[in-house]
């Protein structure tokens, strides 16, 4: 599979047009996340562009410009997004098709029609509102028909995007494969891991990464938005590529974590978080940034992991949950609930040494 160079760059400029509905984007709020310039035979109707909301809470891209021209500024085109689906919702992914508004399949959020079309190479594709560059993207060369190109579902920031090694060709199946011949992406889906980048020389063995804390049933704010675990760090390592898990019948579910910035390199001693949710209003006042995982704790109790690459490090069973309280690690390896409230009223401490047992 012929590979293309690809690079990010994430910047700012002075000066947004406060008067636009997009106003209140900043850089890195709205990150390309996957394109499909290379569907085969004609264009005309199949290209499209994934953006990934990474502010954790609904927002409108109305007003929004989407623009294409080669990597030297010849042959631009552009789009102002506008009208009612120009939004995220609740959506985490919002697809944006090359496709009459009538004509749109109905995995395609918004349709920009035929105002601009997608260069095979030589490529900078970015987004604007007003005078304030949102995102960009550039590829140099042709990446194979009918295969989208994705960012790493562990890399979904502003920050990790600017690095090449966290983009490859996708190999999902795609979901209207039926329509439009054999395909690949993850059009308005979770991107999947493209794997740490080659550079990460330092991933977490067993041991390495312990399950702390967990909040399975908030009381401040919804167990949607409010839901977390903690890891304890043990080792200095790389945290790119690093999932939890749920553990049944002897196997491990992962599901996708994403904001990984890089490597992700962590230090020995460290308490780190994942959530649903990065923003403190939302998911109960975490302090600091977590990052986003897919897991679900259920209120029963279950079993869940934390794993690398597919393979389990840790594991914890925890009994059924007491609402709006964590259940938390001690230092001597016994477990209890949390009694520290911490946010919006919920008792744990997340993200710093759990106390003893009572």
């Amino acid at each position: 599979m012929r590979q293309f160079a690809l690079f990010l760059v994430l910047l700012a400029a002075c000066g947004a047009d406060e008067g636009l509905p997009c106003a209140s984007l900043r850089p890195g709020d709205v990150v390309i996340s996957e394109v499909m310039p290379w569907a085969p035979g004609a264009d005309a109707g199949k290209e499209w562009i994934e953006l990934f909301n990474a502010t954790g809470k609904p927002v409108s891209i109305e007003g929004l410009t989407i623009h294409i021209s080669s990597t030297d500024g010849k042959s631009p085109d552009a789009h102002e997004m506008r009208g009612p689906t120009a939004a995220f919702g609740t959506k985490a992914y919002l697809v944006l098709g090359g496709v009459l508004p009538e004509a749109k399949p109905t995995w395609v959020d918004y349709a920009y029609g035929a105002d601009m079309t997608l260069r095979d190479s030589d490529a900078r594709l970015w987004l604007t509102c007003g005078d304030t560059l949102i995102d960009e993207i550039t590829w140099a060369e042709k990446g194979p028909d009918g295969t989208s190109r994705q960012l790493s579902s562990d890399a979904l920031s502003a920050e990790a995007n600017d690095d090449p090694e966290r983009w490859c060709d996708s190999k999902t199946a795609f979901p209207d494969g039926e329509l439009y011949g054999t395909l690949f992406g993850t059009p308005g889906g979770p991107n999947v891991s493209c794997g740490a980048p080659a550079h990460c020389t330092n991933p977490p063995k067993e041991g390495d990464l312990v399950i702390s804390e967990l909040m399975a049933d908030p009381t401040a704010v919804s167990d949607a938005q409010g839901e977390w675990v903690e890891i304890l760090v043990t080792r200095t390592v790389d945290l790119a590529g690093v999932d939890l898990g749920v553990v049944g019948d002897g196997a491990a579910d992962f599901k996708s974590t994403s904001g990984y910035d890089g490597c992700a390199t962590t230090q020995a001693g460290t308490y780190v978080l994942f959530a649903h949710s990065t923003d403190p209003d939302v998911n109960g006042g975490l302090p600091g940034t977590p990052y986003l995982t897919k897991l679900s704790l259920t209120n029963s109790g279950m079993t869940i992991c934390v794993g690398y690459k597919g393979k389990v490090l840790d594991q914890v069973t925890y009994p059924k949950a007491t609402s709006g309280a964590s259940w938390s690690r001690a230092p001597d390896g016994h477990w209890c609930n949390g009694r520290t409230p911490y946010g919006k009223g919920d008792k744990g401490t997340p993200g710093a040494a759990n106390p003893a047992c009572p």
